[in-house]
């Protein structure tokens, strides 16, 4: 009994029909990849957001300070796993060893796309700064002494649910346990949108908000339609409205 083979041209719409299933489904796996990092930074999030009200529950409230050597981050450590770190490691301008101590994962969006430091873990999320003006109206000052001079008292924030106390801001420099990075002044924020964090498919960012809530949201509409480069008061970046 004679084998029928497959003609030239036979193969040739084999591969044609091939290739347009690819091309039709390669976006599709590429946004539920895209999706499936979003889950993962807003898991990350959540999880701090724990780790935050933990610590503010032994501290009367008050949010992490961030000084020159002790970040908001170095705080947390008793509260998101690391509590295997200790006093000296934390207590120093420079990131914690990720080769000493492990990789602070929750701290580092799956999106970004800054890379990975040697030795560090990749800090994707930070504070913005508060300096009693009306540009940087956030979580704590960064302060020139060591432990930092002020941070603000969750409960006395009027709108939680719409205010800002974590964000994105994708920079290289940015380490868990570095001062570099962890409190960001908001003109920062306003003038590099490339580091703001955004997905792909959306073009926007995560933002932990005071109440422990985390939204997907533009950076636009952060800024409900009032603030400006200079100006964040009324806004959802004014922890003290």
């Amino acid at each position: 009994m004679e084998t029928k083979k497959f003609t030239l041209i036979e193969l040739l719409v084999v591969v044609a029909i091939i290739g347009i299933l690819a091309s039709l489904l390669l976006p599709v796996l590429g946004k539920a990849r895209e999706k499936g990092k979003a889950a993962v930074c807003k898991s990350n999030q959540k999880q701090l957001a724990i780790a935050f009200y933990m610590y503010m529950d032994d501290n009367d409230g008050m949010a992490p300070l961030c000084g020159t050597r002790y970040q908001w981050n170095d705080y947390l450590a008793l509260y998101d796993g690391r509590d295997h770190v200790p006093h000296a490691a934390k207590y120093t301008a420079a990131p914690i060893s990720s080769d000493q101590y492990g990789e602070a994962k929750i701290y580092g969006c799956p999106s970004s796309d800054v890379g990975t430091p040697t030795n560090a873990s990749i800090l994707s999320y930070t504070y913005f700064r508060y300096d009693g003006g009306g540009m940087n109206r956030g979580a704590a000052t960064w302060s020139q002494s060591n432990m930092g001079t002020y941070s603000v008292q969750l409960s006395t924030v009027t709108d939680a649910s719409s205010s800002i106390l974590l964000h994105e801001y994708w920079d290289f420099g940015n380490r868990v346990g570095r001062n570099w990075g962890s409190a960001i002044d908001f003109r920062y924020i306003f003038d590099n949108p490339n580091k703001r964090g955004h997905f792909q498919d959306t073009g926007k960012s995560t933002y932990l908000m005071a109440d422990g809530s985390v939204h997907s949201l533009t950076f636009g509409s952060t800024l409900m339609g009032i603030g400006a480069r200079n100006d964040t008061r009324e806004t959802m970046w004014d922890l003290h409205k």
